[in-house]
């Protein structure tokens, strides 16, 4: 599988070795969900593979610190879908 998600890449840098790891151990993260957005065009940036990835997103549409970041752990914890 990791090589199938290098393959879609043009080039990679560290950043990109994290969040396909996480694509990887991730239940359903790859298969129809990232592999489809990729797929249509979008870049390996764009993809949310990560709690890091939730914090950051929810950081640069406005939500305060501490509620993005409650958030992105229920998400990593599962409790949240």
């Amino acid at each position: 599988m990791i090589q199938e998600i290098q393959s879609t890449q043009d080039s990679i840098d560290f950043g990109d070795f994290v969040k396909i790891d996480a694509l990887t151990h991730g239940t359903g993260a790859w298969t129809g969900n990232a592999e489809l957005l990729l797929q249509q065009g979008h870049s390996l940036d764009e993809v949310i593979a990560t709690r890091e990835d939730c914090y950051d997103y929810f950081c640069q549409h406005g939500i305060e610190d501490k509620t993005a970041y409650r958030i992105a752990e229920d998400i990593g914890k599962g409790r949240v879908r």
